[in-house]
């Protein structure tokens, strides 16, 4: 039960750290053009290998 609860964790965690980039991307096309940084870029890939 502790492994489904610890993976569950993970997966909120990850789905959060999308939500955050979805949310500053979508400020960031009210305003212009997105580019995310290269340190973005590894950071929406290690979240994405999280799922």
């Amino acid at each position: 039960m502790a492994e489904r609860d610890k993976y569950d964790k993970d997966i909120l965690k990850a789905l959060q750290k999308i939500g955050k980039h979805l949310e500053s991307i979508d400020k960031e096309l009210t305003t212009g053009i997105v580019i995310p940084t290269v340190e973005e870029k590894k950071e929406i890939e290690a979240t994405m290998r999280l799922l």
